[in-house]
């Protein structure tokens, strides 16, 4: 508690029991890891008043973090976790220490789960990343994955989401997970086991011609079966198995996007009798393109998806219906 958060009562009492003392003024990284009112963090803090004050008049200030979690001085905290370790805390900030700091206080994680999360990646572990347990295997090993190759923080958010829903997806799945495995590996198993079990109660029976299409470093495949439709559903970890009855009666177009993203693009349709007298599919518009777990696409996969619209509706018209309505539906 800071001397501003103390009642004029505490603060008589205070001035009357210890007239020369006065407590330390909480650090701004204390109180943006969320520790200004950790009794543990400000009792250390108190107690190595001295250490902390040396530190920051030399510009070491950085490691105040993880001292005070071992409430010992940098000798010893150095040869109890190693050179390695305490290279990596001396060249972080503060503030990336005083996240560790906080995981370690708040949320149970230990000194070696902490040192694992790459400075990249220290704004995603938040949330119920940060403070269920359940996640902490699968989060530990969204960030040990390389960091994508787009710097955004939208590309990067989405990475994490999206690793870690997969690691969680495997061992629902019954997957013998290996935290070694790179992110292609833990994917291959995944979509191993997703395509048995797909292959094991879904039919096979085509409802429509075979269509594709590749635009761009993207190729889309048209699913026209309850098995595509479970196999992506699987693979793909959305619900998109329970569009295979709308696909059927025509009433939604699902594509499979694969190449330099991989994805799901589903396109609402209504049918329309040509005049031939044969039942044709008219793509009306795009209702979702959603990548692994409805994690977003990139601007150009849905600027691909959009031509691939474009080219399914060249696709399905018939010239001389073309000719009468103008194209259009």
């Amino acid at each position: 508690m800071t001397q501003q958060e103390q009642s004029p009562q505490d603060q008589r009492i205070l001035e009357g029991l210890f007239p020369e003392w006065k407590p330390r003024p909480v650090c701004a990284w204390v109180r943006k890891s969320g520790l200004g009112r950790s009794h543990l963090v400000l009792s250390a803090l108190s107690l190595m008043g001295g250490t902390v004050e040396r530190l920051e008049a030399v510009g070491g200030e950085q490691v105040v973090p993880i001292l005070l979690w071992f409430r010992e001085d940098v000798p010893q905290v150095r040869r109890r976790i190693g050179k390695a370790a305490w290279r990596e805390v001396h060249h972080s900030t503060i503030h990336h220490n005083g996240k560790r700091l906080a995981l370690m206080v708040k949320y149970g994680w230990t000194f070696e789960e902490v040192m694992q999360v790459p400075a990249w990646a220290w704004r995603y572990v938040t949330g119920c990343y940060a403070s269920e347990a359940y996640f902490r295997p699968a989060v530990l090993w969204a960030v040990s994955c390389p960091a994508p190759h787009s710097g955004s923080a939208d590309a990067r958010s989405g990475a994490v989401e999206s690793r870690v829903t997969l690691y969680l997806d495997s061992e629902q799945m019954c997957v013998s997970v290996n935290p070694a495995w790179s992110e292609a590996r833990m994917r291959r198993e995944h979509d191993r086991e997703a395509m048995e079990q797909a292959r094991a109660d879904a039919d096979p029976t085509p409802w429509a011609e075979p269509w594709v299409h590749e635009v761009d470093g993207y190729r889309f495949t048209l699913l026209r079966s309850e098995r595509d439709f479970a196999e992506e559903g699987l693979l793909m970890r959305h619900c998109i198995r329970s569009y295979a009855s709308a696909a059927r009666q025509m009433r939604t177009v699902v594509l499979r996007i694969e190449g330099a993203e991989r994805g799901t693009c589903n396109m609402l349709t209504k049918p329309f009798v040509h005049p031939s007298g044969g039942v044709v599919s008219a793509t009306v518009r795009i209702d979702q393109v959603q990548g692994f777990a409805n994690t977003s696409l990139t601007k150009a996969a849905r600027a691909a998806a959009f031509q691939a619209f474009e080219a399914y509706n060249e696709n399905r018209f018939a010239t001389d219906y073309r000719g009468i309505h103008g194209g259009r539906v």
